[in-house]
């Protein structure tokens, strides 16, 4: 009966209309793993997996790529691509965010372990060399802060900034990194750098976003339907599973 309906099928392919293919919604970010990490990966980032659960359930196929963080919003902005992943509310450039976030950010203070100072807010800093990744926002008081002191600040760009901030930190070039703190342990662990680098201080979680680009009409449809996903992805049960691969839990 197969071989039967194969020879049917291919006596039709002159008539039969072609197969539509799936759209593409092409994302890109810059490595910031355990939230986006390396394209060829089988761990991409939990935000990717999120992306694609929720996309790919509506006939839409996600594409990710890397480039540097301002490069990825440009992209985003002039619709060169479909969306950027990982903005917060303070540098996301004008896109569009969804109703709902797909992860979480807060700030960390890194130091040496020999480091015998203690953290005692930002007047801490004073006199210290402090490595950031250019062009991120740190939320407004540390950005305020950073723009008040920018003799004592060191800004590492390009595709992997925060191992270059560690190995500086761990060789003394630099006294302090700031650095979103599921970051830092998901790199540290990678490096295997825990005995040389340690957190001395963790803020309070802010969201962060799949933003989608203004320039293209279905970019607000995007938005929406993601914000719908993520409701559907806890209710499922799928959520959790997707942030248990990166060692992570749900933060509502």
């Amino acid at each position: 009966m197969r071989r039967t309906l194969t020879i049917f099928s291919l006596s039709l392919t002159a008539v039969l209309p072609a197969p539509v293919a799936a759209q593409t919604i092409l994302l890109e970010s810059d490595i910031w793993c355990p939230h986006t990490c390396a394209p060829d990966s089988a761990k991409p980032g939990y935000m990717i997996e999120i992306a694609r659960a929720v996309f790919e359930t509506r006939g839409q196929k996600v594409q990710y790529r890397v480039a540097p963080w301002p490069r990825a919003v440009a992209n985003a902005v002039k619709g060169e691509t479909d969306g950027a992943v990982g903005a917060t509310r303070d540098d996301s450039g004008g896109l569009l965010l969804p109703a709902q976030p797909q992860g979480v950010t807060g700030n960390a203070v890194l130091v040496r372990n020999d480091a015998p100072w203690p953290w005692t807010g930002l007047t801490a800093l004073a006199g210290k060399r402090v490595g950031i990744t250019k062009d991120y926002s740190y939320g407004a008081e540390i950005d305020a802060w950073l723009a008040a002191n920018p003799a004592r600040i060191e800004a590492v760009g390009g595709e992997t900034p925060t191992e270059n901030n560690l190995r500086k930190l761990a060789a003394g070039r630099i006294d302090v990194v700031i650095e979103d703190a599921a970051v830092a342990r998901y790199t540290l662990a990678q490096m295997k750098m825990d005995g040389a680098v340690r957190i001395l201080h963790q803020d309070k979680a802010a969201p962060i976003f799949i933003a989608f680009t203004p320039a293209n009409p279905k970019g607000g449809q995007y938005a929406k339907s993601l914000a719908e996903g993520m409701g559907e992805l806890r209710q499922s049960g799928r959520l959790s599973a997707i942030l248990a691969k990166y060692g992570l839990a749900d933060w509502q």
